[in-house]
């Protein structure tokens, strides 16, 4: 988890990014709680298991041809 904010921390200053003023997504939040409970009661497998699932879940995505 501290590696990833880290990337995104990274990346907001490389491209002069205001993050703090953007509205977080649904998804989002509970990505983000769900990575801080695996790493609070997990162990390394599970919270291995989970970063697996996560690239495995795609979301629909609506495009305009």
């Amino acid at each position: 988890m501290i590696r990833e904010v880290a990337l995104f921390e990274g990346v907001t200053k490389e491209w002069s990014l205001d993050i703090n003023g953007w509205i977080e997504r649904k998804a989002t939040r509970g990505y983000t709680a769900e990575m801080a409970r695996v790493a609070s009661v997990g162990s390394l497998e599970e919270g291995l298991v989970f970063l697996w699932a996560m690239e495995q879940v795609r979301e629909p995505r609506n495009y305009v041809a």
